[in-house]
């Protein structure tokens, strides 16, 4: 697939095999400590209804939880 970026061998950590472990984690144990200080911070500030972009949000779980 064509880039405009090098992902410098991203596309080999994070394959479809981590994205289901990852997944697999988070429907067994919820968030971990980092994501639950995050929307804790987040449900504080009241932003209920915004969109909140968080790159490096894994497989969606922060989304998830908000």
């Amino acid at each position: 697939m064509a880039s405009c970026c090098n992902p410098r061998g991203c596309d080999r950590f994070f394959t479809p095999r981590f994205a289901r472990r990852v997944a697999r984690r988070y429907r067994r144990r919820g968030l971990d400590k980092t994501a639950r200080r995050m929307v804790g911070f987040l449900e504080e500030a009241g932003i209920e209804g915004a969109t909140v972009l968080e790159v490096g949000g894994g497989v969606g779980e922060i989304r998830s939880s908000c």
